[in-house]
């Protein structure tokens, strides 16, 4: 039979446990968003899709040159692996409580997310916010 002292543990260990999860949860969202802002931005330089910064604690505020520069999106592959790397190594710095930014400072990013480019129709950004949504809804706070 439970008693009371059973419910407190177990309300103790879930306090300890749930800041956790909720961290691994945000860098998994935060992951899944950055993965496919890098993946579907429209590229010829790769400026663009190299300025999709993740960063912990504060939110990048440069522009950067290309990782990779190339023209027609010959460096699309290469700059990609770049940013999504660069984003890894800051997930790999976050503790909970710590929030996740990504930024985009290419002066032409609104342009391109508006649909100034054939290569993607308007809207990639909010489409990238609903995949985020999706792995809080697949993942949530299950097994806490």
């Amino acid at each position: 039979m439970k008693t009371l002292l059973d419910l407190a543990n177990r309300m103790e260990s879930l306090q300890r446990r749930i800041p956790l999860k909720a961290s691994n949860l945000a860098a998994d969202v935060a992951r899944a968003i950055q993965r496919n802002l890098v993946n579907v931005t429209p590229v010829d330089t790769s400026k663009a899709l190299s300025n999709w910064v993740l960063t912990v604690e504060e939110p990048f505020d440069l522009y950067l040159d290309a990782y990779r520069e190339g023209f027609a999106g010959s460096t699309q592959e290469a700059s990609a692996s770049e940013a999504l790397f660069q984003g890894e190594h800051q997930l790999r710095l976050k503790k909970p409580g710590m929030p996740i930014y990504i930024t985009n400072n290419a002066p032409y990013i609104r342009a391109l997310n508006d649909g100034s480019s054939m290569q993607e129709p308007a809207g990639f950004v909010e489409r990238a916010v609903l995949i985020g949504r999706r792995v809080i809804e697949a993942k949530g706070m299950r097994n806490v």
